[in-house]
């Protein structure tokens, strides 16, 4: 890890503290001392001078490193005198600064491998950041001599590279040790500085499944699109949310779980840390790719969830699918949507011949009712992803 910085006279520009964990917890530049406060995931709280606190940080919890706000002593009289909000693009590269009341005071541009410019609001480059702004690139803190730091490692924007080789060796599944996120910046993340390959590839397999799984299951049913198209949908967003999950976090999870704080971790344990990390992100992608596919669609508001939740138009109808004789009619077994071959393998009851490809229905969501009732067996109430026609 670095711990000094000296410029090209061999003088030390800045000396680095570090605890056990390898967290910068101090900087001294000449008599100066900071101290730097961290929280549980590796985030810096808080900044101190001596007792005067020099600024303070609010991160969201939707990414970590993704900054809310900061708050700050910019004339060292012991009061926080500047608030000013973060934005961010769909890579956590901050891209401007606003103040409380929304107006832009510096904007920032960067090359794909994190180089930033500095600029001012109208968009003219600055030579540094004029509100001593150090979260940059994908929100990595920029330290001395333009590195960012992540954690476990120090990236070079300039090289496009880690400074220092990954901790798991040949174990992390890339044979180059230094390169940063597979050499595509643009669209991956590595917050720890352990992107695990492995754990990536058991998150997007078990996030993948899962999302399908649970797409098919919601996506007739309540949202009124299909089993099929639900699969697909949950699948897709499981598949990417298993991935990154895995890629992301699973060495430091590990590492939370095990206390094996080196790391050393074989291919096979990281694929079976994505694989826990990514059957919870399925769940979540199996729910939002068909609510998200229904809502934009129109299906949702067509669906018998919308009609008993009062939601559906007056004299809403939807499409359902029956395997068959044509007709169908009070008590028939119907797929919602309209017929596809994951329907007609979940309908459970196959047909071969004539009717083996379905015929779909156009009928009111009110007459579309789950199989559950005393009407109907106990044991046919396993059939969750079909309905029954009143």
């Amino acid at each position: 890890m670095m711990v000094q910085v000296k410029n090209a006279s061999n003088v030390v520009i800045v000396t680095m503290g570090r605890d056990a964990l390898h967290r910068h917890v101090s900087d001294t530049e000449g008599t100066s001392l900071k101290d730097r406060f961290f929280g549980l995931k590796w985030q810096i709280l808080e900044v101190k001078v001596g007792s005067n606190t020099v600024s303070r940080n609010v991160w969201s919890q939707a990414y970590v490193d993704g900054m809310i706000l900061r708050d700050r002593d910019t004339d060292s009289n012991g009061t926080m005198d500047e608030r000013l909000y973060s934005l961010q693009d769909a890579n956590w590269n901050t891209t401007g600064l606003v103040n409380p009341s929304g107006t832009v005071v510096e904007r920032d541009t960067y090359t794909p491998f994190g180089v930033v410019t500095f600029r001012d609001a109208s968009g003219s480059a600055l030579s540094a950041s004029t509100k001593d702004w150090v979260f940059l690139h994908q929100g990595g803190e920029k330290i001395a001599a333009g590195n960012y730091e992540f954690r476990n490692r120090i990236y070079s924007p300039t090289l496009g590279r880690w400074l220092s080789n990954d901790p798991l060796g040949f174990d992390s599944g890339d044979l180059g040790w230094y390169r940063g996120i597979e050499n595509n910046p643009i669209i991956m993340l590595d917050p720890s500085g352990l992107w695990s390959f492995g754990g990536a590839f058991g998150g997007m397999v078990t996030g993948g499944g899962v999302g399908a799984g649970v797409g098919a299951t919601v996506g007739a049913p309540i949202f009124g699109i299909g089993a099929l198209p639900g699969a697909i949908g949950g699948g897709i967003i499981g598949g990417i949310g298993g991935f990154v999950a895995g890629g992301v976090f699973t060495e430091p999870a590990y590492s939370a779980i095990s206390g094996n704080l080196d790391l050393q971790i074989s291919v096979a344990e990281e694929v079976g840390m994505g694989i826990l990390l990514g059957a919870p992100f399925g769940v979540v992608g199996g729910i939002s790719g068909p609510a998200g596919f229904a809502l934009t669609n129109g299906s949702f508001w067509t669906s018998s969830s919308a009609y008993y939740l009062g939601l559906s138009v007056p004299g809403a109808t939807m499409t359902v699918s029956h395997w068959g004789k044509p007709g169908i009619y009070p008590g028939s077994w119907v797929m919602v949507g309209k017929p596809d071959w994951l329907s007609w393998i979940l309908a459970g009851g196959w047909v071969v011949g004539p009717y083996s490809s379905g015929l779909p229905y156009s009928v009111p969501v009110q007459s579309v009712v789950l199989p559950i009732g005393s009407k109907i067996p106990w044991y046919e109430w396993t059939k969750i992803w079909q309905r029954t026609i009143k």
